[in-house]
C-alpha cells in the first residue's frame, strides 16, 4: 500500500541530486484542493541574512509542465532557521487554509 496524503498537506525531502543554484533544496508532493503536486523548496536568505524557503507548487497531471514553468502556486515564507531544523525531514508541509 502506497502513502497518501491528507488533504492540503505535502512532504518535503532534501534533494540529493542537486547540482545547480536553480535546482531545490528539497522536493516532494502533496495533494492541494483534491490535486497531486509536486514541491519544491528553496532556501534563500534575506539581505538582512535570516533565512526563509521558496515554495512552489506544480500540477502533476500538468502535460506541459516543465521545471523552468512558472509553479501553480509559489509561496514565500520567513521562518527562522531554528524552527525548520526543530521539524526535521522529512517535514510535513502544510498549506495555508
Amino acid at each position: 500500500m502506497s502513502f497518501e496524503h491528507k488533504e492540503n498537506s505535502g512532504s518535503l525531502f532534501k534533494n540529493d541530486r542537486r547540482e545547480t543554484e536553480n535546482h531545490p533544496n528539497y522536493k516532494g508532493d502533496g495533494l492541494i484542493n483534491g490535486k497531486e503536486v509536486w514541491i519544491s523548496a528553496w532556501v534563500k536568505e534575506t539581505k538582512t541574512g535570516s533565512k526563509f524557503m521558496s515554495i512552489s507548487f506544480q500540477n502533476k497531471n500538468d502535460v506541459n509542465a516543465v521545471s523552468s514553468s512558472k509553479p501553480v502556486v509559489d509561496v514565500w515564507r520567513q521562518l527562522s532557521w531554528p524552527v525548520w531544523r526543530q521539524l526535521g525531514w522529512p517535514v510535513r508541509f502544510l498549506t495555508p487554509a
